[in-house]
């Protein structure tokens, strides 16, 4: 399994977009290390699929975006919601309510 060269196979044929989706997913469910899809553009941009500094520039804006719609979310729940909500899913990946307090 290639972790690397399957990103690269679903982003190439989407283009700037793909990363744009790359950017964003891995900020919302970071599977993959920012450093590991920035290798994989690096790949893709070697192999001459999209030029280096747009896709860059690309995965940057899908974080950015996911980023500030997840700070966007958060403050329409509200403090009380936002933390029930944290609490939950923290038990789902096996967080202590004490260890999610520190």
């Amino acid at each position: 399994m290639d972790p690397l060269g399957d990103l690269i196979a679903w982003a190439a044929p989407l283009g700037l977009v793909g990363l744009l989706a790359l950017g964003a997913v891995e900020r919302i469910a970071p599977v993959l290390p920012s450093y590991g899809l920035l290798v994989a553009i690096g790949i893709g941009a070697a192999e001459g699929l999209w030029p280096a500094p747009l896709a860059v520039l690309a995965l940057t804006l899908g974080s950015a975006a996911a980023s500030l719609s997840l700070y966007a979310l958060v403050a329409a729940l509200g403090e009380a919601m936002a933390q029930r909500f944290l609490q939950r899913s923290a038990r789902l990946f096996g967080l202590s309510p004490v260890r999610l307090a520190h």
